[in-house]
């Protein structure tokens, strides 16, 4: 494919960055540029060949994934607030303003019923989405790490084979996240197989936090 005029890379998602090579891959977009009559092969280890194409810059170039970064992915769940706290890095709780609506709502309805249960939320996603060390998914700001509750209700980590996790209040709390965000809710991945409504995950990887997947309006692909 001939490419005429000169142009680099114009996509949102860079848009904050001052610099970059452009015959780099940032990932998870790959990122070139083509010169008048330049004949779009392999540049920078890019496979411009591949299947897939992106708009950049005004004109189409193939590239070899599809993108998974939005730019809905905007919101920032505070750091705590009326029913809820919150545990890890403040840059790993982006979301979909909706979705970080319904995380407020939910906590907000919860505490008025369980006072002295605050919720833990956890990962949901990077600014902007994408890739996300430590997750398969968490790309969309539509997915949220929830720890389940104690019975001392501290606001701390708790596996389900510890003494300390309160199987019966981490129940109502789920049924409550699946009552409340009804129609909204896409699944809920949790490692207690008594638990009701969950997709059982017998891998361990959540028996220290639920896993929450909400719809979303926003078409980010």
């Amino acid at each position: 494919m001939n490419v005429s005029g000169f142009e680099f890379c114009s996509d949102p998602f860079l848009e904050d960055y001052d610099a970059f090579d452009p015959f780099s891959s940032y990932e998870p977009y790959d990122v070139c540029k083509v010169g008048t009559g330049l004949q779009v092969g392999r540049i920078g280890g890019f496979d411009c060949a591949a299947s897939i194409a992106i708009m950049l810059g005004g004109i189409y170039l193939p590239r070899s994934q599809e993108p998974d970064r939005c730019t809905e992915v905007n919101s920032q769940l505070p750091d705590s607030g009326p029913g809820f706290y919150t545990y890890g890095p403040d840059f790993h709780r982006y979301g979909q303003p909706g979705v970080i609506d319904l995380l407020l709502q939910t906590a907000a309805a919860w505490i008025e019923d369980h006072p002295g249960l605050e919720i833990g939320y956890g990962d949901i996603s990077l600014l902007y989405g994408g890739a996300f060390t430590g997750h398969n998914g968490h790309r969309l700001g539509l997915e949220v790490d929830v720890r389940p509750l104690r019975t001392d209700a501290a606001n701390a980590i708790v596996f389900i084979t510890d003494p300390e996790y309160d199987r019966d209040a981490t129940n109502a709390l789920i049924q409550f996240f699946l009552d409340f965000n009804s129609g909204l809710i896409r699944t809920i991945i949790f490692g207690d197989s008594s638990i009701a409504g969950v997709n059982l995950d017998t891998s361990g990887v959540h028996n220290n936090h639920f896993h929450g997947s909400f719809f979303s309006g926003v078409n980010c692909r």
